[in-house]
């Protein structure tokens, strides 16, 4: 017999390459869908909010109100950041009941991005503006009353 015909020590070589490669592909695709999922997952879907009773609305109403009454008027700037925490948190609260979801840690980025809730967001950027108005009292009276119009709108 020829040495020829003998097999090489090594054995074949084409199916461990093959073999590798398409583990390499396999590997490959794995990560992107698991990047894909990922991506996927960190957007949210969108806020739809839900119909709601004129009792519902009364109580929002007195809620902010509330709020008003509790930090109005204010005597310092601080004050005024006080009110403004209190607002954004309560408005946070109420968009979460009409959507069904917790939106509590939402920023107003995020809220700005979902087409229901810009005016919301809106309203609640202008809280969260740093403010070095010279009456606070009036700035705490339009914040109030900017809460309430959009509630009474809805």
């Amino acid at each position: 017999m020829p040495s020829d015909y003998v097999l090489s020590p090594s054995g074949p070589k084409t199916p461990f390459i093959v073999a590798f490669i398409v583990a390499a592909l396999v590997l490959v695709a794995w990560v992107a869908y698991l990047l894909w999922q990922r991506s996927r997952s960190r957007q949210p879907a969108a806020v739809v909010l839900a119909s709601f009773t004129p009792s519902q609305k009364e109580q929002w109403l007195a809620a902010i109100r509330q709020i008003g009454e509790a930090y109005l008027p204010p005597q310092s700037a601080e004050a005024v950041r006080q009110l403004h925490k209190a607002l954004g948190k309560e408005m946070r609260r109420i968009i979460s009941e009409r959507s069904g979801r917790d939106l509590s840690s939402w920023s107003t980025g995020e809220m700005m991005k979902q087409p229901q809730l810009t005016r919301v967001a809106t309203l609640m950027s202008t809280w969260e503006q740093p403010t070095f108005a010279a009456n606070p009292e009036a700035e705490g009276i339009r914040s109030v009353n900017g809460a309430m119009e959009l509630i009474a709108q809805w």
